[in-house]
């Protein structure tokens, strides 16, 4: 399975829903602008049917922009005045796919990185596992390390202290590292400074 599937297919905890929640209450928070400004690129009628009736909102066309737009506002409202997992429960759907239009919009290169490679198990929590694969294909499709980061604070991922302990270097040795290194240098030869 790809990355990206795993990753899409993780389950919030309550934990992250109230984290997620209380972010989305605050109007400076990176995931409330990513919700304002990607869900009205959400292009998935029957989503906005679903999210129209769920915030009670008639007299527009399933999709439209204009029913989008008081669905939007709505979500805000009341991430605004119940946040943590109360606004999670309402908001939860549209920042989640309000997150998959900004990784394809604003983070290519880690987006085609999670759609491309595959996820490897190995030991430790599954989140250990995703950023280790992550890790190891940065430099093939020229994300960064700061990119992955931003994941794991905009999506449900664990163990968000503990990501630079498995950077490349800690996260396989210096020997895996050297052959990952040698290999990635071919692919790139002249774009990427020694290690």
């Amino acid at each position: 399975m790809k990355l990206l599937g795993v990753i899409d297919s993780i389950d919030f905890s309550d934990v992250e829903k109230e984290r997620i929640g209380q972010t989305l209450g605050k109007t400076d928070s990176p995931q409330r602008s990513i919700l304002t400004s990607n869900a009205l690129l959400i292009r998935d009628n029957d989503f906005w049917r679903k999210a129209q009736k769920n915030f009670h909102i008639t007299g527009f066309r399933d999709g439209s922009q204009h029913g989008k737009q008081k669905v939007l506002s709505k979500a805000l409202e009341c991430a605004s005045s119940e946040p943590g997992r109360t606004a999670w429960l309402e908001v939860g759907p549209i920042y989640v796919k309000a997150v998959q239009i900004y990784l394809e919009r604003e983070l290519p290169n880690l987006h085609l990185l999670l759609r491309s490679e595959d996820f490897v198990a190995g030991p430790g929590t599954q989140t250990e596992q995703i950023f280790r694969c992550i890790c190891r294909a940065l430099p093939m499709h020229d994300a960064t390390i700061d990119e992955a980061k931003e994941l794991y604070e905009l999506w449900a991922l664990r163990e968000r202290r503990r990501l630079k302990s498995y950077c490349p270097v800690s996260a396989f040795g210096p020997m895996m590292c050297a052959a990952w290194w040698r290999r990635v240098s071919a692919q790139h030869v002249g774009r990427l400074p020694p290690p």
